[in-house]
C-alpha cells in the first residue's frame, strides 16, 4: 500500500511544482532564471545548430555536385562556341587582308591575280615545289609567276591541271630567273640551290653589286613582269673555278610558313 501512496504523493508534488512555476512565470519572477538557463544551454544549442547545418549540407551535397557538373558543362559549351567564333572571325579578317593586298598589287603593278591556297608541299625536299588549289579553270597556265602579298616572287607554275597547279619554287635547282640588282642595275641569273637557297650569277665580272641591295626580276623571262622582289644580295664572291662572280641571296619568304600565293594570270 505504501508504494501506490508514494507515487500519488510524487505526482501531486510535480503538479504542484509545475503550477507554482507557471504562476511565478506569469508574475515575471522566472525571467532571470530563464536567461540564466539560456546562457547555460547556449553552447549546447550552438552545437546542435551546427550539427544540423552540417547534416543538411551533407544531405544536399549530391544535389549541389550535380548542379555544379551541369554548370561546368554549360560553361565549356559556351567557351567552345566562343572559341570557334573567334577563330572564324580571325580567318575572315585574314582573308579580307589578303584580298586587300591583292587589290593593292593590282592597282600598283597593273596585274590580274588569282588567289591560290597551298594543298601539298614536297615533304622530301620542301624547297622544290608545292601544289595549289587553282588551275586551268581559274585561268592559270604554265610559266605564270606565283607571288606573296608583298610582291615577292615565290615560284613559277610548272604544271597546271583543271583545278590544281604545281608551283616550282625559286629555290628548286631547276629554277632559273633573269634578275637584276635594283640600285646598281646589274644583270644576272638567279639559280635555285638544293631546294633551300638561291644564288645570283652575274653576267659580267667587272660589275659587282653592293651587299644589301634588293634583287628584282628583270622582265626578260616570258610571263614574269619586271620588278618582282627576289631577295637581298649577300656575300658577293668569285666561283671556285674563278670564272664567274656570284652572290648569295637572302630570300624574303619562308617555305614552311607559306599558306597561299597570288598567281599573276596577266599583266596590263
Amino acid at each position: 500500500m505504501r508504494a501506490p501512496k508514494r507515487r500519488s504523493i510524487a505526482i501531486f508534488v510535480v503538479i504542484g511544482v509545475l503550477l507554482l512555476l507557471i504562476f511565478l512565470d506569469t508574475r515575471g519572477f522566472l525571467g532571470g532564471l530563464t536567461i540564466m538557463g539560456y546562457r547555460a544551454l547556449s553552447p549546447v544549442l550552438v552545437l546542435v545548430k551546427t550539427a544540423s547545418n552540417s547534416i543538411a549540407e551533407l544531405v544536399m551535397l549530391p544535389f549541389s555536385y550535380s548542379v555544379l557538373i551541369e554548370e561546368r558543362e554549360r560553361l565549356v559549351e559556351e567557351n567552345n562556341a566562343l572559341r570557334e567564333k573567334i577563330v572564324g572571325l580571325r580567318e575572315t579578317e585574314r582573308e579580307n587582308l589578303l584580298l586587300h593586298d591583292a587589290l593593292n598589287i593590282q592597282k600598283l603593278e597593273g596585274h590580274t591575280l588569282q588567289l591560290a591556297n597551298i594543298l601539298y608541299k614536297d615533304a622530301i625536299v620542301p624547297g622544290d615545289y608545292f601544289f595549289v588549289d587553282a588551275g586551268e579553270a581559274n585561268g592559270i597556265a604554265k610559266g605564270m609567276p606565283a607571288i606573296s602579298s608583298s610582291s615577292v616572287l615565290v615560284g613559277v607554275v610548272a604544271e597546271a591541271g583543271d583545278d590544281f597547279s604545281r608551283i616550282r619554287l625559286i629555290t628548286d635547282p631547276a629554277s632559273t630567273i633573269s634578275a637584276r640588282s635594283q640600285s646598281s642595275r646589274i644583270l644576272g641569273t638567279l639559280l635555285g640551290e638544293f631546294g633551300t637557297s638561291a644564288s645570283f650569277y652575274l653576267e659580267r665580272r667587272d660589275e659587282v653589286p653592293e651587299e644589301g641591295e634588293i634583287l628584282i626580276t628583270s622582265g626578260f623571262d616570258k610571263g614574269i613582269p619586271q620588278g618582282l622582289i627576289l631577295g637581298e644580295i649577300r656575300d658577293v664572291r668569285e666561283t671556285r673555278d674563278k670564272t664567274d662572280t656570284q652572290a648569295s641571296v637572302s630570300l624574303l619568304f619562308e617555305v614552311s610558313r607559306i599558306e597561299e600565293v597570288f598567281i599573276i594570270t596577266s599583266s596590263l
